[in-house]
């Protein structure tokens, strides 16, 4: 599904309760929750398969992204640009993503990871690799504990209204 043409994935809402699709792969991350409003949930509903892209909202090049605290901050500093965040204190604070790995061994891929597969309808996730032992890594993160609710939360109330990938 194109998240930069149909960021609330109307089409998926129109479509999911047809049943025409066995499964159907969405962009979902912490910083583009957007399939998590309503689409998720009506792949659930009507038993369809959901494979995840983008789970380390990973643009074009790989300039920035969920791999690092510095990239993911590389993220936010393009939405306050494009105006989809605003310019305040929360989002400025180089400790923005802090929350998702606060407390754990965790590193933020991994709770990135981790926070896609969570959900109940997510069927699984596609992880790009550079190595073995990174593609071992990215494996590893299906056997973590779920992340806490809280955690989730927070993502949400963050950064939950971002509807826009970012390129």
């Amino acid at each position: 599904e194109a998240s930069e043409l149909d960021g609330e994935h109307q089409m998926l809402v129109k479509t999911l309760p047809t049943r025409f699709f066995e499964s159907i792969m969405v962009t979902y991350n912490i910083l583009l929750q957007s399939a998590d409003r309503r689409v998720l949930d009506l792949a659930r509903e009507t038993d369809t398969g959901v494979l995840v892209m983008m789970a380390l909202n990973q643009p074009t090049g790989g300039r920035s992204g969920l791999i690092s605290m510095e990239c993911a901050m590389e993220n936010i500093r393009h939405l306050i640009a494009e105006k989809v965040l605003p310019d305040s204190p929360a989002y400025l604070n180089p400790r923005l993503f802090e929350f998702l790995v606060e407390g754990t061994n965790r590193t933020l891929p991994q709770a990135a990871l981790r926070f896609v597969l969570d959900p109940p309808a997510v069927s699984s996730t596609l992880v790009g690799t550079s190595s073995a032992a990174h593609m071992d890594e990215n494996m590893a993160v299906s056997y973590l504990d779920p992340l806490p609710r809280p955690i989730h939360e927070r993502a949400k109330e963050l950064l939950g209204t971002i509807n826009k990938h970012i390129k």
